[in-house]
């Protein structure tokens, strides 16, 4: 009996290890500090169109393997929602055919800021979306670009608050936070050390799927700060390296999920999934 005592205490202590308990609607714009510029609930039936646009039979790349249409995205129960899914599809202007399409807003030339916290409250797609014993193909993201379209990538910098999984022995995967700089145009100097929780399996399990949560960057003169849940994992600073130079022009958001490129167009499982969006929040110092 003693042993058995022993053994369940061991797992019950193994389990508290492992298992995140975080406040999931925790936002760092509600800092008394400081007062919020722009907050989005998605309230009604249709994308506010003073604030977003959704892409309509557009791509993002060559190597991606969907086309976003906007038929994809719909406002519904206060959320936001991105639905990935397998449907064929031709893009008008190069008549590349897609297996699977899916939902991205984004809010250039309409919602911009330079500097201040940017945040993101959301479900984010399953991670079983994809090749059985293969990576998750679902390739969520929330990030920031500068919204002067005469700047070119990355010269004006990217900031990707959240971005895509990576596989973990738990099956939920990690959140990656990144930073992309160049000093001429389509030469990415981002030396791939980019921000991932959890770091490995045995730090903690996170349910990205089932459960909401916070996204957040505080971007500031010389350095960018990335949050979970209000809790900092990651920060970039000027000059680390020798180059990296903190953007000093307005950003916009862009809300979309992708198909990784090694997505299998034959052999696919867990399709159609969601992207949920609770709210979005821009604040700045009083």
């Amino acid at each position: 009996m003693n042993s058995l005592k022993s053994s369940l205490s061991w797992l019950l202590a193994a389990i508290a290890a492992t298992t995140a308990t975080i406040a999931t609607n925790v936002s760092m714009c509600d800092d008394n500090d400081w007062h919020i510029t722009f907050h989005e609930e998605f309230t009604g039936t249709q994308l506010n169109s003073s604030n977003w646009i959704a892409l309509d039979n557009k791509t993002h790349g060559t190597t991606e393997k969907e086309l976003y249409l906007a038929n994809n995205v719909r406002v519904e129960n206060g959320t936001l929602i991105l639905t990935t899914k397998e449907q064929k599809a031709i893009h008008s202007a190069t008549q590349q055919r897609y297996n699977f399409t899916s939902g991205w807003v984004e809010s250039k030339h309409k919602r911009s800021q330079k500097y201040g916290r940017f945040e993101v409250r959301a479900k984010l797609p399953s991670p079983d979306v994809g090749m059985p014993g293969q990576w998750p193909s679902a390739w969520p993201a929330h990030w920031l670009m500068p919204d002067d379209s005469s700047i070119c990538w990355p010269v004006g910098g990217e900031i990707d608050i959240m971005e895509a999984y990576r596989p973990t022995p738990s099956g939920q995967g990690s959140v990656l936070m990144t930073y992309h700089w160049a000093s001429t145009c389509n030469q990415d100097q981002w030396d791939r050390k980019f921000g991932k929780f959890p770091n490995t399996s045995n730090e903690t399990v996170i349910d990205w799927f089932h459960e909401y949560h916070t996204f957040g960057v505080e971007w500031k003169t010389d350095t960018i700060e990335w949050y979970i849940d209000g809790v900092i994992k990651y920060v970039r600073t000027k000059d680390q390296p020798k180059g990296l130079f903190i953007p000093d022009t307005p950003f916009y958001m862009i809300l979309n999920t992708a198909m990784e490129p090694w997505s299998n167009d034959d052999m696919m499982r867990g399709l159609p999934s969601e992207h949920i969006i609770d709210w979005v929040k821009w604040c700045q110092p009083n």
